[in-house]
């Protein structure tokens, strides 16, 4: 198996493979019906490449600039970790190795890490089970210089857990970890659930740094995680999340084939990002679900009462022990409930009311569900609106609880005892696709958003009796908050504008309802606001501080912090912020 990619061009990423013809029909069918979209210039490029009669001298072209790499690197493996065993390639682009016993290569993509050396995940190559000590390590893309400082990297990685005698390196590390983790804690509230301890993205947080270095703030740890969007919520001592987990070539063919796809829910030290627990599940894509704009799993986990509430992409819903992981409880929302399959993928992030929790599940009589907390129990059932990706907030409008539920076609209020509508808005957009959380602010104000044809309106709730008045103060157009965050600070409410095109920080006055500023300078963010500060993460990766008027967005700092698709909300406790992509998973101090 190989590609011409490396041969012809980056431009035509046509593969190929030898083996049984049975086997390859089988294979390309598979990856034809999940990753590769079949291009028939490309495919003529290498076509018309072989026949010409160049590729032979380009192979040898190939193997002249290879060579010395592959030599550099089996030479400082020699020298650097003689102790490794080394499969020299006959082919390919990279050199595959077996780690002694006790090295696990989990436990040393992190150490690797911290000396910026990323490593492939080696248990991705054995789908049916081992690979714990397996590395696969490339050398086609590096000069022979930076290879042999790689690898040198690498035993140092290595041999860093064993510096001293194991009962004391057991002991400064628990130790350490000790002092950090109650570093951590000290006064840090708690992230329990999406959007903070208030839902609204607010942090109590405070002796933040007023500025950052060029390249940024401190990295306590950083790890490898794997696709989703589900932001990180920290409770009981541990931050949670979910993820999916990240797929070589071959286990997309195997899961393709066995039907197999797999989602976590998993528990982290946050003084190290160390493992604590993970709950592991069966979540296959449901048929005609577009992952177009990311995998998934979407949803951000509910800490309450001890218990960690999870969902997944497929509607599927986890009560786990927070200490432990132990399965509590759980339901299908889709096959066992009969909810409504979302295009896209569960979103729905739970919400906790009394003894409940709450989530959309859609289907007649059924757009929310509440679960009893302690046996997932059915409290209730209720709502016969369309469903939208949205997660509910909880408010209180003169004396009296209400849900927000940004559904397909507008908000509405539900009593959180019984699901009982108390009113409904219009709000349309197209597809349905209202995603962000509403905001609730003072003066019993609602300001709802969302893109495409949705734009933003603000409006005004009473209620007296028993009976809620809604009355719409404005709207406007040209603020649509896509799936990002907005806050109201002062008598502006805050965000990023736009849809899948350029999107521009902009100030919206709640009094009015025009626009006073649009700012370029990120592209589209989520943030978070504590210490009249905005702590923003864009989609590509740049985490930036900031602060805010009537008059403007002015930038104190950024730099840049991840580097795939970063579409996660950032979590802030105390002056430690949790970010991550769909890939990685860093925690950054943001004190002075």
């Amino acid at each position: 198996m190989s590609s011409f990619s490396k041969l012809v061009g980056p431009g035509p990423r046509v593969g190929y493979m030898v083996g049984p013809a049975k086997l390859i029909a089988a294979l390309a069918k598979a990856a034809e019906d999940t990753y590769i979209c079949p291009n028939n210039l490309a495919h003529g490029i290498a076509f018309e490449w072989c026949r010409s009669g160049k590729l032979p001298a380009q192979i040898e072209k190939l193997k002249a600039l290879y060579a010395p790499r592959l030599d550099a690197c089996l030479a400082a493996l020699a020298d650097h970790l003689p102790e490794v065993r080394v499969t020299r390639p006959e082919g390919g682009f990279f050199v595959s190795l077996t780690l002694g016993d006790g090295v696990s290569t989990r436990a040393l993509r992190e150490a690797a890490l911290t000396r910026q050396v990323q490593l492939a995940d080696g248990e991705a190559f054995f789908p049916n089970g081992g690979g714990e000590r397996f590395l696969r390590l490339p050398f086609c893309a590096l000069t022979p210089e930076d290879i042999a400082e790689g690898v040198r990297r690498l035993a140092e990685a290595v041999r860093a857990p064993a510096r001293r005698r194991p009962w004391l390196s057991l002991a400064l590390a628990c130790l350490a970890a000790a002092l950090a983790s109650r570093d951590a804690r000290l006064d840090a509230p708690d992230w329990p659930q999406w959007g903070g301890p208030t839902r609204d993205f607010r942090s109590p947080s405070t002796g933040l740094a007023a500025t950052w270095p060029a390249t940024g703030p401190k990295v306590l740890w950083a790890r490898p995680l794997g696709e989703g969007h589900s932001s990180i919520v920290a409770a009981e001592g541990l931050i949670f999340t979910q993820y999916r987990p990240t797929k070589s070539l071959l286990g997309v063919v195997v899961s393709k084939l066995t039907g197999s796809d797999p989602e976590v829910v998993i528990a982290l030290d946050p003084a190290t990002g160390a493992t604590r627990w993970e709950h592991s599940y069966d979540a296959p894509n449901a048929k005609g679900m577009d992952t177009e704009f990311g995998l998934g799993p979407h949803a951000t986990p509910l800490v309450v009462g001890g218990r960690v509430f999870a969902v997944g992409t497929t509607g599927k819903l986890h009560a786990l022990d927070a200490k432990t992981g132990t399965v509590l409880w759980s339901h299908d929302l889709w096959n066992e409930m009969g909810g409504k399959v979302m295009g896209r993928g569960y979103s729905c992030s739970p919400l906790a009311y009394g003894e409940t929790i709450v989530l959309t599940l859609g289907g007649p009589g059924q757009s929310l569900v509440a679960f009893r907390q302690k046996d997932g129990q059915v409290a209730w059932k209720n709502g016969s609106f369309s469903l939208s990706p949205a997660s509910p907030i909880l408010v209180n409008v003169d004396g009296q609880d209400q849900l927000i539920v940004f559904n397909a076609d507008g908000i509405a209020g539900l009593d959180p005892n019984g699901g009982v509508t108390l009113w409904t808005h219009p709000h349309p957009t197209d597809y349905g696709l209202n995603i962000s959380t509403p905001v609730w602010s003072e003066g019993n104000l609602l300001f709802c958003s969302s893109a495409y044809s949705g734009g933003s309106r603000l409006l005004q709730l009473s209620q007296s009796g028993g009976k809620t008045t809604v009355r719409e103060l404005w709207f406007t157009s040209r603020m649509r908050v896509h799936f990002g965050t907005a806050v109201r600070i002062g008598d502006f409410i805050y965000g990023s504008s736009g849809d899948f095109g350029p999107s521009f920080f902009s100030a919206l006055s709640v009094k009015t309802g025009q626009v006073a500023w649009q700012d370029r300078g990120l592209a589209r963010a989520s943030f978070v606001y504590a210490d009249g500060r905005l702590i923003l993460l864009d989609e590509d990766g740049t985490l930036a501080l900031a602060t805010v008027s009537p008059e403007g967005l002015k930038i104190h700092s950024r730099a840049q912090v991840l580097t795939n698709k970063a579409w996660t909300a950032p979590t802030l406790v105390g002056r430690r912020l949790y970010v991550r992509d769909r890939a990685t998973i860093k925690a950054l101090d943001l004190g002075t």
